[in-house]
């Protein structure tokens, strides 16, 4: 197995304007709420932003990556308001340190296969998944694989820093299969894709300061604008119940 660690400066370009929509053009919204947000929404949460920080007059600082590296900020107390994790391990393991923390289930993620169109089978492919260590969605992908009756260790598997990069490999040329977010394929051509429609994560999010813009934001995230935006943005639309919000 090999380990690529680099960035793939296409999906660098991408975080770096993801973090600065809220950096242009909102010189007179003093007020701000700070995100940490798993990689695979960012791009779902550009297209939110304006609706979200026009209705609640409040500016999103969004810090991207992958969700164990996140969450590890956070138990550093890092300075974030809102934590949108990939899965719902992370914040139970935050609720059995603060268990009043106000919590809900943002949005369902699915897995989704890209391939190239002359991509040899899995046991012979080159194969790009989120490294499983920090990214919910590498850990999906080497169940996928498992279920696909292949042994990890026998694959050449090339893990990235979070599920935006291992796009980023396929895009370049590195590998001949990527296992994404099904958020991700949309903007993304030339290549075979597939949702692996039974391969689902309920995404979750913490709220972790709460402000009343903290907890505007926390509101808006759960909107009926919002909840109807998701399946064009690639996610599938989470019951309300387990919503814990005050």
């Amino acid at each position: 197995m090999r380990i690529l660690t680099q960035a793939i400066t296409y999906w660098v370009r991408l975080s770096v304007w993801a973090v600065g929509f809220t950096l242009v053009g909102h010189a007179a919204m003093a007020r701000e709420v700070t995100l940490a947000v798993a990689s695979n929404f960012v791009p779902a949460l550009a297209v939110l932003a304006p609706t979200i920080e026009a209705e609640t007059g409040v500016k999103l600082r969004v810090v991207n990556g992958a969700t164990g590296k996140l969450y590890a900020q956070i138990t550093q107390d890092a300075p974030f308001d809102l934590f949108l994790a990939a899965d719902a391990l992370h914040v139970e393991k935050y609720l059995t340190i603060k268990p009043d923390t106000p919590n809900a289930t943002y949005a369902i993620g699915q897995l989704a296969r890209l391939s190239r169109p002359d991509a040899p089978e899995l046991a012979l492919a080159r194969i790009a998944i989120a490294d499983p260590a920090v990214a919910p969605y590498g850990v999906l992908a080497m169940e996928a694989l498992s279920e696909a009756g292949v042994e990890a260790a026998e694959l050449d598997l090339v893990f990235g820093p979070n599920v935006s990069a291992v796009a980023g490999f396929l895009a370049t040329g590195n590998v001949d299969i990527a296992f994404v977010a099904a958020s991700q394929i949309s903007g993304i051509q030339g290549f075979d894709a597939e949702i692996l429609s039974e391969k689902t994560i309920a995404q979750d999010m913490l709220l972790i300061n709460d402000t009343p813009d903290a907890r505007a934001v926390y509101d808006a995230l759960q909107s009926a604008r919002v909840r109807n935006a998701l399946p064009q943005l690639g996610y599938l639309v989470p019951s309300l119940d387990k919503d814990v919000a005050e």
